[in-house]
């Protein structure tokens, strides 16, 4: 079934891309033509201005693999030319990913202590919620002119770095979580942050399911 309105705004797309890079309909062929020719695809594809033409009119469907070119040859994100992504070129797509990770981590912080914990991410941190020393050190990386390292590392995991979580009510430390499992949870997010909004801070054993792993 023919989405219109699909159609429509990839036209739109391509046309406000191809007026920022100052090419016209006869450039932009002509380019993708070439590239074909370059990779020896001329004898069964071929690109035209007037195809480009109707897509831009949106009265003929932007194919992925036509919107890969274009946006390799105006130096766009193909996706934004599809109309799958809001971002139009790939550095502002990045840029947003890393925007979006940065608020997630900041949302997940808020519920931490929404429930009364508290992350332990530095040597400091760690030594104002415990007096143990030989478990304090165990956590500690040194330079070779012996200065502490301010966060928290597994120093038999390539000094993995790590953190804790402090239950302000019990008094109590988690067991160590690495900070990679940690950012790998929150960038598969859709499942387990949905899960972890609707039913925080459950038993110990379910919460390794919804990747919490606290006592």
């Amino acid at each position: 079934m023919k989405n219109y309105e699909l159609d429509e705004k990839c036209g739109k797309r391509l046309a406000e891309c191809m007026k920022q890079a100052k090419m016209s309909g006869a450039m932009l062929a002509n380019k993708v033509n070439k590239y074909y020719e370059a990779n020896g695809l001329l004898a069964t594809r071929s690109m035209s201005q007037q195809k480009i033409s109707t897509i831009v009119q949106g009265r003929v469907h932007l194919k992925k693999e036509d919107a890969e070119l274009f946006a390799m040859i105006l130096n766009v994100d193909a996706d934004y030319l599809l109309g799958l992504e809001e971002c139009k070129t790939r550095l502002e797509k990045s840029s947003n990913r890393y925007r979006i990770k940065l608020d997630r981590i900041e949302l997940y912080h808020q519920i931490l202590k929404l429930h009364g914990y508290k992350l332990i991410t530095t040597v400091s941190g760690l030594k104002e919620v415990t007096t143990d020393l030989p478990f304090i050190n165990y956590w500690i990386t040194k330079d070779e002119e012996g200065i502490e390292t301010v966060s928290l590392h597994l120093n038999d995991k390539d000094r993995s770095r790590v953190f804790f979580l402090y239950d302000t009510k019990s008094k109590k430390l988690s067991p160590h979580i690495l900070m990679d499992e940690f950012y790998k949870m929150i960038e598969d997010i859709d499942y387990h942050f949905k899960c972890n909004l609707e039913r925080p801070f459950r038993e110990y054993q379910e919460m390794w399911e919804y990747a919490i792993p606290v006592r």
